[in-house]
This record gives C-alpha cells, structure tokens and sequence, in this order.
C-alpha cells in the first residue's frame, strides 16, 4: 500500500539505497565480460543498492492485526445495536474447519447471478 503525503498526495511504496564504499561513494555494477560499469537501456549507469519498504504497511503481522481490530468493532458495534451477527476475521484453516473458502461474489455476479464466468463478466463490463 502507498503511503500519502503530507500534502495529501500518494506517496512511493519503497526506495533505494545504494550502496557505499569506505569513501561514502556508490559502488558501480561491474559487467563481468567488459570490466565496465553496466548501462541500462536508456544508458545510465547502474550502482549497487537495495530496495527498502517505505512502510511496514504490507507485513501480514500488520494485515492480521488490523482484520482482528475491524472484526472486534464490528462485532462490538453489533452488539450494542442488537444484531445477532459475529464477524470472524481469523481463515478456515486457522479455525481448524476443514471447509475450501468460496469465491468472492461481487456486484457483477449480484446484478447478473450467480454463476456468472469471468470470462461472461469480462464481456459484460
């Protein structure tokens, strides 16, 4: 997920670093043939470096954190206005059922039935 800014507007999902020698100067991609700093297509030279997440919002610790949290409003919120319905935010698997998961039924299938292909949708929308 991309974080946003403080100017309201999306924000990268992860960054460079690159790497640097004792001199604090990036390190080059050496082509093991030619002895010479590698290019990329449009001819800029490529430096050794590592792709860092921006955020740690794509972790499944924080995906699983954060389904619990919703699923207790929920059900909090059900409670007080006295609807009998239990939301529950941990897997089949995790609930030791031994049941497949069905597929997600969407608009398209609501407006069209059930049953509809995704090839049939494709056409459709």
């Amino acid at each position: 997920m991309r974080p946003l800014t403080e100017k309201g507007e999306w924000g990268a999902k992860q960054k460079k670093i690159y790497d640097l020698d004792e001199n604090g100067e990036k390190i080059p991609v050496i082509d093991k043939k030619t002895g010479q700093q590698k290019v990329d297509k449009r001819n800029r030279k490529q430096w050794k470096c590592q792709t860092v997440e921006s955020t740690d919002w794509n972790s499944r610790e924080n995906a699983k954190m954060w389904r619990k949290d919703l699923a207790d409003t929920m059900n909090a919120t059900n409670e007080q206005l006295g609807i009998a319905l239990h939301w529950e935010h941990r897997s089949f698997k995790e609930q030791g059922i031994d049941r497949k998961p069905a597929i997600h039924i969407g608009a398209v299938d609501f407006l069209f039935g059930i049953g509809y292909t995704k090839k049939n949708r494709r056409m459709a929308v």
